[in-house]
This record gives C-alpha cells, sequence and structure tokens, in this order.
C-alpha cells in the first residue's frame, strides 16, 4: 500500500524550476546541442511560455538512426518532430497521482504548468523517487 504522505505532497513543490527550454522555431541541432550544455536528458519545447513537446535522449537516437548518423549539421525543424499534443502536469497536482500516470505513459519526465498552462517547471522520475525515499527515510 502507498504509503499516504505523497497524496499531500504537490508536483510544484518537487519540480525543477529551472527547465531548461528550446523553442518551437528551433531546430534539432539546436536543441541538442542545449541537452548537452546542460547535461539533460530532455528539453521542453515551447510556443512561447505554451510547451508543446518534449525531445529526449531517445527522440535523438532515432533521429540520428533515421538520418545515418547525420544529426549535426541537419537543420530539422522541431516543429517537424513533435508527434502529438504533449502531455503536461499541474503544479497542484499531487505526487501520489503522478506517480502512477508516469509509470503507465513510461515517461522518464513531464512539463509543469501552471492554471494559464504556461510552462513553471519540469517533474522527473528521479525527482519523485528522491522525495518517495526522503519520506520513507523521515521518522514523521
Amino acid at each position: 500500500m502507498a504509503d499516504p504522505r505523497i497524496f499531500d505532497i504537490s508536483i510544484g513543490s518537487i519540480m525543477i524550476k529551472d527547465a531548461i527550454t528550446v523553442q518551437i522555431t528551433d531546430d534539432a541541432e539546436y536543441a541538442v546541442m542545449k541537452m548537452n550544455t546542460y547535461r539533460v536528458s530532455s528539453v521542453v519545447i515551447c510556443d512561447g511560455k505554451l510547451p508543446v513537446g518534449m525531445l529526449t535522449e531517445s527522440d535523438v537516437t532515432d533521429l540520428i538512426s533515421e538520418h545515418a548518423g547525420g544529426l549535426i549539421g541537419t537543420e530539422i525543424p522541431l516543429a517537424q518532430l513533435i508527434t502529438g499534443p504533449v502531455m503536461v502536469v499541474a503544479e497542484a497536482e499531487m505526487l501520489g497521482n503522478i506517480l502512477s500516470v508516469m509509470c503507465q505513459v513510461k515517461f522518464r519526465s513531464m512539463p509543469v504548468v501552471n492554471e494559464a498552462r504556461e510552462l513553471v517547471g519540469v517533474v522527473s522520475q528521479t525527482d519523485m523517487f528522491k522525495k518517495c525515499v526522503s519520506l520513507l527515510m523521515s521518522d514523521d
């Protein structure tokens, strides 16, 4: 049975507030360079302040395969890579609810949005795992 305390913790309280982003008008090469520079496994693709997609390490691997190993030097627009509406989580959502969603859809991270659906951060499995472990280790 799940520790009921996970339903008292908002995603907004554990998210990374400085999400690494690119704009939908940017190209894949720029997004990959940003992932490399910040040493992150994904970037949020935005249209202004609104998240419209994510580019992940596995997406990059697929791109390299599709283009015979030559991603750098290509200028594939990120708009061409988005496969559907991005799945986002509200910052007020509770950790316990999102844990099961992320396990079902097999996402490693998700953009976090405010009531206006503007990007306010990103939450990863690692962020959630760390919080769950800290709850288990606490005496409260």
